[in-house]
């Protein structure tokens, strides 16, 4: 049973490596290529710029995703887990706080093997291609705020959930599952409030009519938020603000913090001298 588990594991992982790998090269040699229909409303040049950036993140992930599977079949096949599963059980935990620590430690490092290709992402692709504006302090204090973020959160999820699996043996999926759903729907709510500004700094767009533009779009698609602030609509307002910056009317898109979201300001506001 083991053998075949691994076996169609590896099936599954030569299968989307292989298209991940198809679909790099194919954009290595025809990225820089406009489509037919878009001669003339698409610039070669920022074609092939978008494209080279494109296939470097690719490659990359690519990289990252047969290093975490390999990670993954000695972990699972090569008596890691065993292990550590005997190894923590060693220390008598209850059941919520074996279950905390299991996944923890699990995360921990996880986190720190990825640390390699996070870094490489940031400052060597990103700033080859001029998105980062982040120095190596303002990274590491990123990194270490959403670190503080995910143990907070895992620790209430966490242990709610473990104590749903007790309280509920039965149906603890469907409990668990309704826990989550509910943490997401709030998240969603106070993220932009609460947890984006520890990562991001926000102020008013300074185009002149470029917020009105927004708010126009926004009412078109019947999307809610405002233009200053992240929302559900933040992505249409990055569109917009580049396409207005495109056109002289002012604005810029800032890429910055550790989880490489865009935000809506200028220039200078999230940039390595902080």
């Amino acid at each position: 049973m083991t053998t075949l588990i691994i076996v169609l594991y590896l099936a599954v992982l030569a299968a989307s490596s292989g298209l991940h790998f198809l679909n790099n090269r194919h954009l290595q040699r025809h990225g820089d290529e406009v489509p037919p229909g878009f001669v003339g409303a698409v610039d070669a040049a920022t074609l092939a710029q978008s494209s080279a950036y494109t296939l470097a993140k690719g490659q990359l992930a690519l990289g990252r995703s047969l290093f975490d599977s390999a990670l993954t079949l000695l972990f699972v096949f090569g008596g890691l887990l065993a292990w550590y599963d005997g190894w923590l059980a060693g220390y008598q935990l209850s059941f919520i706080g074996a279950g905390l620590v299991f996944f923890l430690l699990l995360s921990l490092v996880q986190t720190l093997l990825g640390l390699p290709f996070d870094l490489y992402s940031h400052f060597k692709i990103e700033s080859r291609f001029g998105f980062n504006r982040m120095s190596f302090k303002l990274w590491c204090a990123d990194q270490a705020k959403g670190l503080l973020l995910s143990l907070l959160f895992f620790a209430l999820l966490g242990t709610a959930a473990f104590w749903l699996i007790q309280a509920a043996p039965q149906s603890w999926w469907l409990w668990v599952w309704a826990l989550l759903v509910g943490f997401g729907l709030l998240l969603m709510v106070i993220a932009p409030y609460v947890i984006e500004p520890l990562f991001f700094k926000f102020q008013p767009l300074q185009g002149e009519g470029l917020e009105e533009a927004i708010r126009v779009m926004l009412a078109k698609a019947g999307l809610p938020g405002e233009p200053r602030q992240p929302s559900s609509a933040s992505a249409l307002c990055v569109v917009l603000l580049h396409a207005s910056h495109r056109r002289g009317a002012g604005g810029a898109v800032a890429r910055a913090g550790g989880n490489g979201e865009a935000a809506i300001g200028r220039p200078g506001k999230r940039s390595g001298g902080e």
